[in-house]
């Protein structure tokens, strides 16, 4: 690395150790300080002759090119989402005893052990606090996104977490550039998901790691799978396809500095800092036991576990080993979007990366006519070329809530695709015998930076729960599948769903459904209580009825009308997709405006369609929406000011999606 850069991207735990002498010196640490940790973070992150060489791997994220791959003490970053919130955790930040010549020294940003064990009878410790985080891989994060980050990183700015030395080894993993082809095998790949089995967490271990840690790793397991020490909403999933494959996306424990740190569950983040893998902290529980510190023995010599042995148990569900779970020491933060992954580009100084994204944004809103046909052809092919379909799919992926009045999402809009038929396998024969839902994901994934594809069937629903449940037995909050980041699509497919009988699990699931469609919600069970986060994803449900979705009622119901087989998406030229991209993640992040002008038409049109229609047709419900849809067709069209023009296309659409229903209807 070159010698130019910063010292403390070249070294970051060095930097912290030699802020942290200059501010204490001899004397004792006055609490726990941030010691100007932050301000040269900040600077040298601010500079963009250093940023710029992110692209080679200088700041790299952790599951870009796997976790073993980090190199020992090197500042890394982490893309996530935020699972789970543990209680905070007392540790030995600062210390001083004859190894360190009468100077104090801290552990902060490391997951050293030795000062907790004890290295001299002189020892003097200084007890801190820091935030503890559960972070998972964004869920459903589209592969573009991860091989995307290679090339170049995030964004400024970033928050300090306020203000050192990890061990780590080698796990020998190949990343395999990208390949133009990859757009098709590797969203194929992407939705073929496949939970982890106890049979890979032996490949897991194939490499020279600590004895204690494969034991403890083996402990962690017994009794419960790897799926569920790793806690991943959507399970794991194979990237893995012909051409190479990715790292395997590794969720970490963080550990936040600081009390400016306002994250909340389900919240996306990207972290800088330092990872931590030492095989030796999950051999400590075994050492107390051996110090007889939470065990006694009988007469016969017989070891017998004391009440505390649940308290061990808890804390090896809360803290697996670091060579399943690493530790993440966040130095600075930022919350974001998955959307901003695409839309802007370099760790740039905020007022430089908004200019830069301002005029990308005017570039792509300027070819909006060539990149709104691209993304309709696109989105069409999986839908027998029904392009009025798939203007509603458009609408839905640039949604978003925007604001909420008396609970109710204002902005969020959902679509069902109707009377998919039965025997609906796409035409295509490379396709690997992929549905039309499962093909439509796969479009939408090409251009969308997150997607959950969720099959529904009467098993689905009756074998576990979809909502989140604290698990009290381990102190752990239990991921499911609706537990997703904001932005992210859910397509729901409904076409493998038969008649039958639901179960009590299966009931709560088809309401938790329907609540996460139509408000906007998740119930999170807590089992004495049951708490409401709100949600931003945007929901395509595809069904064969003809009329209407079998579990939540969406925005709009569009029964298809195929002109052709449906087919997977075609190859995109690579410059025009990642127009579509980009072109996708800035109209969904645009505000609109309406002028007074037209303001005042589209009010004198919805009053003129109440008198029209009538009261029962017409209803505030359907205006709402109208308005709704306007505003996503003035976004779909590259303009953020609602005209006239965008609310004549709305009712276009709606006059030829309500033909359509009724003949649908006579037809039943």
């Amino acid at each position: 690395m070159s010698q130019n850069y910063p010292s403390c991207v070249v070294d970051p735990l060095g930097t912290v150790a030699a802020l942290f002498d200059a501010a204490t010196g001899t004397s004792e640490p006055d609490g726990d300080g941030d010691w100007g940790v932050s301000a040269v973070f900040e600077e040298a992150l601010a500079v963009p002759g250093v940023l710029e060489t992110v692209r080679r791997g200088t700041i790299p994220e952790i599951n870009n090119i796997g976790v073993d791959a980090v190199r020992q003490g090197t500042l890394v970053r982490f893309r996530c989402m935020v699972q789970d919130m543990y209680n905070p955790e007392f540790y030995v930040g600062a210390y001083k005893d004859e190894t360190t010549l009468g100077r104090w020294k801290t552990t902060k940003y490391t997951e050293e052990v030795e000062p907790v064990l004890g290295r001299g009878s002189s020892r003097e410790q200084k007890i801190w606090e820091r935030r503890i985080l559960y972070c998972v891989p964004i869920p459903g994060e589209s592969v573009w996104l991860r091989r995307l980050d290679s090339k170049r990183d995030s964004v400024y700015p970033w928050k300090t977490c306020a203000t050192s030395i990890c061990a780590k080894r080698p796990r020998g993993e190949n990343v395999v550039p990208c390949d133009e082809a990859e757009q098709k095998l590797g969203t194929c790949a992407h939705f073929a998901t496949t939970l982890i089995s106890e049979s890979k967490l032996k490949s897991l271990h194939t490499r020279s790691i600590d004895t204690a840690d494969v034991e403890q790793a083996k402990r962690s397991t017994d009794g419960e799978t790897l799926k569920a020490v790793l806690n991943l909403p959507l399970g794991n999933v194979s990237d893995v396809n012909s051409i190479g494959q990715l790292p395997a996306s590794t969720p970490c424990i963080v550990k936040m500095y600081g009390g400016d740190c306002k994250l909340k569950l389900n919240d996306v983040v990207e972290l800088v800092g330092v990872l931590s893998i030492v095989p030796g902290l999950s051999s400590e529980p075994e050492r107390a036991d051996a110090e007889g510190a939470f065990t006694t023995k009988s007469s016969n010599n017989a070891v017998t576990f004391q009440p505390m042995m649940d308290f061990m148990e808890e804390e090896r569900a809360r803290n697996p080993p670091t060579s399943l779970v690493p530790r993440f020491h966040a130095i600075i933060f930022r919350s974001t979007s998955t959307h901003e992954f695409v839309s802007r580009a370099g760790l740039y100084p905020i007022a430089a990366c908004e200019a830069l994204c301002l005029m990308r944004k005017s570039e792509l809103f300027a070819r909006r006519a060539k990149v709104r046909a691209a993304l309709i052809d696109h989105l069409s092919a999986p839908l027998g070329n029904d392009a009025t379909a798939a203007e509603y799919v458009l609408y839905a992926l640039l949604s978003r809530v925007h604001v909420r009045t008396d609970a109710i999402p204002i902005g969020k809009f959902s679509v069902t695709l109707l009377g998919v038929p039965v025997d609906n396998e796409p035409g295509n024969s490379g396709d690997g015998g992929m549905t039309v839902a499962r093909a439509l994901a796969a479009a939408i994934a090409d251009i969308a930076p997150a997607v959950a594809y969720l099959q529904l069937t009467l098993g689905s629903l009756n074998s576990r729960q979809w909502v989140p449940k604290k698990d009290y037995g381990t102190d752990r909050l239990r991921s499911g599948p609706l537990q997703l980041a904001s932005g992210t699509c859910l397509i729901l497919d409904e076409t493998r769903l038969s008649t039958g009988k639901l179960g009590d699990i299966g009931v709560r699931n088809v309401n938790a459904l329907k609540e996460f469609i139509e408000m906007q919600e998740v119930e999170y069970d807590f089992e004495y209580h049951q708490m409401k986060l709100p949600v931003d994803v945007p929901t395509i449900v595809v069904s064969t009825v003809p009329t209407k979705s079998v579990v939540a009622e969406t925005d709009s119901k569009v029964p298809l009308q195929m002109s052709v087989k449906p087919r997977v998406s075609p190859i995109v030229a690579p410059e025009l997709l990642k127009e579509m991209r980009e072109f996708v993640a800035a109209a969904r992040l645009s505000n609109h405006t309406i002028s007074r002008e037209s303001s005042e038409y589209i009010e004198r049109e919805m009053v003129a369609a109440q008198q029209r229609e009538g009261n029962d047709k017409a209803k505030e419900k359907d205006l709402h929406r109208w308005l709704t849809m306007t505003r996503l067709t003035a976004l779909s069209m590259g303009e953020t000011d609602m005209n006239a023009e965008h609310w004549k296309k709305v009712l276009e659409c709606e006059r030829a999606v309500s033909k359509r229903t009724c003949r649908a209807c006579d037809d039943c």
